[in-house]
């Protein structure tokens, strides 16, 4: 009986991958002067430009991807001639991002040259290389415990 009790308790135990929260918020507050103009301009939905940083949501949206390509390009992370990245202005202006991760990242995306897409690649790639291993308990499983997870 007690295995079992013990058994029961580790699959109601589940490792996610998670950004830890002082990186997220710093990301919204680095593209929170550009967001409603961005918003605009991509056209994307205002649930998903207010989630992809903070929440680490990445839906499979063309409009999104717009929408960071904007950012990108605001930023100037992203040469707007050549589509090239700015590593200097990344490790700068981005936090958590270093030079091994841009470099990385921007190995993933070579040959990309829809901007959109290579900028939503590159922002997937950073949060998922950023992700931390976090404890997540099954019988807590209200949405929002799935909240900023990215579950590998």
């Amino acid at each position: 009986m007690r295995i079992l009790v013990t058994l029961s308790f580790i699959t109601l135990v589940t490792a996610v991958r998670i950004v830890p929260m002082n990186l997220r918020k710093s990301w919204v507050k680095l593209a929170a002067p550009h967001y409603t103009y961005c918003l605009c301009k991509s056209d994307v939905k205002e649930d998903y430009a207010s989630r992809v940083f903070l929440y680490t949501e990445f839906p499979n949206d063309r409009r999104l991807k717009r929408y960071l390509e904007c950012i990108s390009m605001k930023l100037n992370l992203m040469e707007a001639a050549t589509g090239a990245w700015n590593e200097k202005e990344f490790i700068r202006q981005v936090g958590g991002v270093t030079a091994k991760i841009i470099a990385m990242c921007n190995e993933d995306g070579k040959g990309e040259v829809d901007l959109p897409q290579k900028a939503y690649n590159m922002f997937l790639c950073i949060a998922v290389t950023l992700a931390v291993d976090e404890k997540w308990d099954r019988r807590q499983s209200d949405r929002k415990e799935f909240e900023g997870k990215i579950c590998l």
